[in-house]
């Protein structure tokens, strides 16, 4: 059988086998993290904050198999703060993360 490692759910389903409530729990600290540091990557007006939240973005999605954000993730970190073509990214890849959750 071949499972999408692509969700949050799956890595934390594998991770913490029957115990639902620590699963909620940490799914939804998984789901603000990846908000607050997409927002933090919205309002980033200098270099070390840029690069602080992409790569906390990416270290966290690359944690969960969250690829479409991880490559966004990467995508910010290969270009200046406040690119529009890396923001865009982020934020497209954020959207649909927050629908898939």
């Amino acid at each position: 059988m071949r499972m999408n490692p692509n969700t949050v759910s799956w890595e934390l389903a594998v991770s913490l086998a029957d115990d639902p409530g620590l699963f909620d729990a940490i799914r939804a600290t998984v789901v603000t993290d990846v908000n607050m540091l997409v927002d933090l990557l919205n309002r980033s007006r200098c270099d070390a904050n840029w690069m602080s939240a992409a790569t906390r973005l990416r270290s966290l999605t690359a944690s969960f198999g969250m690829e479409e954000l991880r490559e966004a993730a990467e995508l910010a970190l290969a270009y200046a703060p406040c690119d529009p073509v890396a923001l865009r990214a982020v934020n497209r890849a954020a959207e649909a993360f927050s629908r898939a959750n």
